[in-house]
């Protein structure tokens, strides 16, 4: 990211209209990066809808659409710069600690938080509940409405309908029986402390189904 002190270079000159306009393309350079870095937030800040492919017209418009949308929230708002464009982690967020201490008490194992990866921002945890059974994500505690970035969900026989509520496609997966998730935009997905949780109980029911289909197999002689 473009280090917030170059706004305070141009805050120097003697012309506003140079301030201005110097301030201005510094900004739009930030937003450009905070769409290639984290689209589906950006996009869900800039209250546009996501397009369908990251290619065509279609894709250009709704990217111009985001740029100007974001350009003047974060115009009117520029105390929100410093929470989205430069990953200030200081601000406490209601309900992740909540969400973090049940997931420590819950069936399985919390892991974290991990320093950033992969170029991605926030804290990194990871919820396993078995060892093909989890869910990576990251908290930007930041963020006021959705502070959690799910990377990664892997489980059996996992609730299709919720991963197409919070933008996980389905992947490849090279183990039989197990299920592979990832964002369909972007790094990450975001959700608020209510979706990551749906997600775990996601991860936790479809264990138990593929736990009980399986031992009814077993009882039925394999058929």
């Amino acid at each position: 990211m473009i280090a917030a002190g170059l706004f305070e270079e141009f805050d120097k000159t003697d012309n506003p209209t140079i301030n201005e306009i110097s301030q201005e393309d510094r900004l739009k350079a930030e937003i450009d990066e905070f769409l290639a870095d984290d689209m589906a937030r950006a996009f869900d800040i800039a209250d546009v809808e996501m397009p369908d492919e990251l290619s065509g017209d279609n894709y250009e418009q709704a990217m111009d659409a985001a740029r100007e949308a974001l350009l003047t929230y974060f115009q009117e708002n520029p105390k929100e710069m410093s929470v989205h464009l430069y990953g200030n982690l200081n601000e406490s967020v209601e309900d992740i600690d909540g969400v973090l201490d049940v997931l420590k008490k819950k069936d399985g194992e919390l892991k974290g938080p991990e320093d950033q990866k992969y170029m991605i921002k926030g804290e990194w945890y990871t919820w396993k509940y078995s060892q093909f059974d989890y869910v990576i994500f990251n908290v930007i505690r930041a963020s006021q409405t959705k502070p959690i970035g799910v990377v990664a969900v892997q489980g059996h026989h996992l609730d299709y309908k919720v991963m197409e509520k919070y933008n996980l496609e389905k992947g490849n997966s090279w183990i039989a029986g197990v299920e592979s998730y990832r964002p369909r935009y972007g790094d990450s997905s975001p959700m608020d402390a209510n979706g990551l949780m749906e997600i775990c109980d996601t991860i936790t029911g479809g264990h138990s189904s593929y736990a009980k289909s399986f031992a009814d197999y077993v009882a039925g002689g394999g058929e």
